[in-house]
């Protein structure tokens, strides 16, 4: 079974990154496709909480994309690896520096994620240490539902020690939920959610895609649902479920999760 986190950039369709059985990293990033057909605009792009490591072999790269421009937008950025002297490092012909964000359409001043490694032999030269952020396209989508993300919350599941002692001895687990708001009219054919996680040490560890229509992950991670389908017009939804740590980056196990955060969207 894949680790929770990995299993994260799988549903993105940004990196497939083990192999069920030997846990061996494989092409971590999947080239976008042509997603520029007709109206291309130059991308007006920000950039928060990005955050470059190394963990098992693996250059991981990941952060918030903000769209400053006017309309409505499909994006996909450009990764560049530097090394610790600043260098951009070149990839191999079977990689590419190419990652889409998790929502294909982000509104104007909305927010995406993005998530994607590489194994450390597709680097040429040294080991990567940083990377430089550019967007590499952005095409004009149809607008659509704005979701808003409301009463967030995280409760910390502990282990307690044994012989009836109630003092608690490990934080194991979060159990977490919120609120999907649809306010507007237009209806969300497909809602989702993006959840981001914080360690204690105040850097984004972790984009998780939660889609509710996935029976394999609604059972992984016990996501619950006051309703299933569309999100209508002016609808709240309360959506709930909960977070081991195994499997979770070393440092979130190490440190813990220090806070979450949601992003909603309309998948499209």
């Amino acid at each position: 079974m894949r680790p929770f986190w990995l299993l994260t950039a799988a549903l993105f369709s940004i990196i497939l990154m083990t192999d069920s059985c030997k846990n061996e990293p494989k092409t971590p990033v999947k080239p976008v496709a042509s997603i520029a057909p007709s109206v291309a605009v130059t991308p007006n792009l920000q950039y928060t909480d990005v955050h470059c490591w190394i963990e098992n072999g693996i250059f991981f790269v990941i952060g918030i994309c903000e769209n400053n421009g006017g309309e409505w937008q499909k994006i996909a950025l450009k990764v560049t690896p530097t090394d610790k002297k600043g260098q951009d490092l070149a990839m191999t012909k079977d990689q590419s520096p190419i990652v889409a964000l998790v929502s294909a359409a982000v509104p104007p001043k909305g927010r995406s994620s993005f998530f994607a490694g590489w194994p450390l032999e597709t680097f040429r030269g040294s080991t990567p240490d940083s990377c430089r952020l550019e967007g590499a396209s952005a095409t004009v989508v149809p607008a659509g539902p704005i979701l808003l993300v409301e009463q967030q919350s995280g409760v910390r599941m502990y282990n307690h020690k044994s012989g009836g002692d109630p003092a608690p001895s490990s934080e194991y687990a979060w159990q977490m939920s919120a609120i999907l708001n649809n306010p507007l009219q237009q209806p969300a054919a497909h809602p989702r959610m993006e959840l981001l996680l914080y360690g204690k040490d105040k850097r984004l560890w972790l984009s998780f895609l939660i889609n509710p229509e996935d029976a394999a992950l609604k059972q992984g991670i016990k996501l619950t649902e006051e309703r299933s389908g569309p999100l209508a017009g002016q609808e709240k939804r309360l959506y709930s479920w909960f977070v081991t740590y195994e499997g979770l980056p070393q440092a979130l196990q190490k440190h813990k999760i220090g806070r979450t955060e949601m992003l909603g969207f309309d998948a499209r």
